[in-house]
């Protein structure tokens, strides 16, 4: 979802004071934090630079009367609402074990009202927009007892990022354990791959495409049976699926050099 939000110092002022109209307020914050793109919630270990400085503290502003919204009622709102922009809000400021003032009297953090918007959460990693968020947050400290109910989730999830989110999250193995995360992403992998739904398909085939431009910790190892399915869909006859096919073969062979590198490096 690209932000597409324009605003101008008098819509920001305007939706300051709308904020404070319960009937108003989620309609405004959609757009303040769809417009404060990058300064809400960071851009991880990406630096962007804005050239436009006004637009730039607009920005700033626009987060900052955001964040001031981040009250538990607007946050269980945000994550009701069908409106992805509210979704990612709510999903993104939502921290059930992280400080904050409704914790301080609590013996534990699941006695909280935070805690209690945990189904909301679940919800959305089922069915939302940004799912993957979702996932991501509802690991962590809560992996425990949110483990299975995410690995229930692969079987009807269509998205390839979705699905290695989960098992990232998932699937990670105690000292000493071999992981198993590429091996059940390659079984997936080869379910999309095979979907009578073309974009399924093409959605996998762009994601092995670029794995090898992903961080280390993302990078899979790819298998046989994944390798000869997308040589078989280079002969498709859609020529996006066919384009894609050939974009994910090049970035077989590369993801493969990747890690043949990266084996040989390791002592022996």
């Amino acid at each position: 979802m690209p932000w597409q939000t324009k605003l101008d110092e008098s819509d920001i002022d305007r939706l300051e004071k709308e904020l404070a109209d319960p009937a108003t307020r989620l309609p405004a914050l959609a757009a303040l934090a769809d417009f404060a793109a990058w300064k809400l919630h960071g851009s991880g270990s990406v630096l962007i630079l804005e050239a436009d400085e006004k637009k730039s503290k607009l920005r700033e502003r626009a987060a900052k009367l955001a964040m001031m919204c981040n009250d538990i009622d607007t946050i269980s709102r945000a994550l009701d609402s069908d409106d992805p922009r509210l979704q990612t809000w709510g999903l993104r400021v939502w921290r059930p074990g992280g400080v904050r003032p409704a914790l301080r009297d609590r013996p534990t953090y699941k006695e909280t009202r935070w805690y209690a918007l945990t189904p909301k959460v679940r919800r959305l990693a089922k069915e939302g927009y940004d799912r993957s968020l979702a996932v991501e947050m509802l690991s962590g400290m809560l992996l425990e007892e949110n483990r299975e109910f995410l690995l229930s989730l692969i079987p009807a999830e269509k998205s390839p990022w979705v699905i290695f989110s989960i098992l990232h999250c998932a699937e990670r193995p105690r000292v000493g354990e071999q992981s198993t995360r590429d091996q059940r992403f390659n079984e997936e992998l080869l379910r999309l791959l095979a979907d009578p739904d073309v974009k399924v398909r093409r959605d996998a085939l762009a994601d092995i495409g670029m794995n090898w431009h992903k961080a280390e910790m993302f990078q899979v190892r790819f298998g046989a049976k994944v390798s000869q399915r997308v040589e078989e869909l280079r002969k498709s006859d859609d020529g996006e699926e066919k384009r894609l096919a050939n974009w994910a073969a090049e970035g077989l062979e590369k993801i493969a050099k990747i890690w043949l590198e990266r084996d040989s490096a390791k002592p022996r």
